[in-house]
């Protein structure tokens, strides 16, 4: 016999052998009806979906596992409890998982939810100007698809956009602000691993760990504001996309791990480490972020008929168009617009202006409407030419985002390098 370590952090058991596999369903079963917990993340989900006793293959009818058991328990869906998996694991010749979790086969549209990598890593790419462009990831899904909830990822076994997880951090890997101030992690000698200062050789100094592929940068020449531009442009991304947000908390303030993206050494349980929610209150810059962030939850919730569908093609129609206001052909882009036109409805059209490009981007709307700015994520209406004038509470809103707009003079409008704009039309 051998100890088996798919999980990467540890030894794990056998799920797919009955008496842990009722362990398991059990103390789901008392956390819903006694504690009434209303929702489960499973870490390194994919253990769960593993052959018994052969644990580098998948069940080839995955229904068949502890998955297709969880999505089918009538204790589980009575109390319509989210199951989330974090896709992927450490081991097996079967990763990646990404969108293979499985539907219920007992009850129609129930099932897995899944982290979306393929989301995260296409955002960062594309923020990051990274070379990476709209058109594809790795052949599975483009930047369009991305934004509409992955349908080619989770549709074809009767899930819908809300199983699609989107994020863009999480507790594993950079948060949000480090992502656009590092190149590279930095896990060895600091104030998140100290040991590695005070005696490098030590088996807790751990210089390796953390992945090594961020698809992050250090814009630190740019300056801190054009760096709070990206990361307005990252929550764009997240409140803008079909699917579930998935927020990773601290990000809305910008908090720092300082270059370190795995965070979870001993000797990391210190001052630096903590999420410290008090700081962010001195600080202008974060009070504006956070603004912005709950400015674009409640646009999110305003929007709900056009970015929040509860079915495929159940949306507002949508179409995706180039700067001149034509159907787009050339997904080698890196701008592009969204267009949710009329459908007959009463609801106001919206427009997005997605610009990764390094320079200005001009874009023809659509005509015989009006439009209304509602978001822009620009540094300017983040910048101290900007600001010089405000009071102190104005200075502690943000401008980027205004849900109850201006008129534009005007059919086009220009978008600055790297932002993102949301455009309204004015009923």
């Amino acid at each position: 016999l051998t100890y088996w370590n798919n999980t990467g952090v540890g030894n794990q058991t056998r799920p797919n052998h009955e008496p842990m596999g009722r362990l398991i369903l059990d103390s789901i079963h008392y956390m819903v009806e006694e504690l009434h917990v209303d929702g489960f993340r499973f870490d390194l989900a994919g253990i769960l979906g593993e052959e018994d006793m052969n644990y580098n293959n998948w069940y080839a009818d995955v229904t068949e596992s502890l998955l297709g058991t969880i999505a089918d328990d009538a204790t589980i869906q009575e109390h319509n409890v989210r199951i989330i998996a974090e896709p992927w694991t450490a081991g097996g010749n079967y990763n990646p998982v990404l969108g293979a979790y499985p539907a219920s086969t007992n009850r129609e549209g129930f099932g897995w939810s899944e982290w979306n990598g393929h989301f995260r890593d296409i955002l960062r790419s594309m923020i990051n100007d990274s070379g990476f462009q709209a058109s594809s990831y790795e052949g599975v899904v483009n930047f369009g698809s991305a934004l509409t909830g992955s349908y080619e990822m989770y549709a074809w076994n009767g899930r819908k956009p809300l199983h699609s997880v989107n994020l863009v951090t999480c507790h594993d890997g950079f948060p949000l602000y480090d992502l656009f101030s590092f190149d590279s992690k930095q896990n060895g000698c600091g104030v998140l691993n100290p040991t590695c200062c005070d005696d490098p050789f030590s088996q807790w100094c751990d210089q390796e760990s953390g992945e090594s592929h961020n698809r992050s940068r250090d814009w630190g020449s740019s300056g801190e504001e054009h760096k709070r531009q990206l990361i307005r442009n990252a929550f764009a991304g997240l409140f803008l996309s079909h699917g579930t947000p998935m927020l990773y908390g601290g990000d809305e303030w910008m908090r720092t791990q300082y270059g370190n993206n795995n965070a979870y050494s001993t000797t990391a349980d210190n001052e630096f480490n903590w999420f410290r929610w008090g700081e962010w209150r001195a600080y202008d810059e974060r009070h504006r972020m956070m603004d912005f962030v709950s400015e674009l939850a409640a646009l999110r919730r305003e929007a709900s008929y056009a970015l929040t569908p509860e079915d495929w093609g159940s949306a507002m129609p949508m179409a995706w168009k180039d700067a001149d206001n034509a159907d787009l052909t050339d997904w080698s882009t890196k701008h592009l617009m969204q267009h949710y036109y009329a459908d007959g409805s009463d609801q106001a059209e919206i427009v997005v202006l997605w610009n990764f490009e390094s320079s200005d981007v001009s874009f023809t709307l659509p005509g015989d409407r009006d439009w209304r700015r509602v978001v822009d994520t620009q540094a300017y209406f983040d910048s101290e030419d900007f600001l010089a004038e405000a009071s102190e509470s104005e200075r502690r809103q943000s401008a980027n985002v205004d849900r109850f707009g201006q008129e534009l003079v005007g059919g086009a409008y220009t978008a600055k390098g790297q932002s993102v704009v949301v455009l309204m039309e004015i009923q």
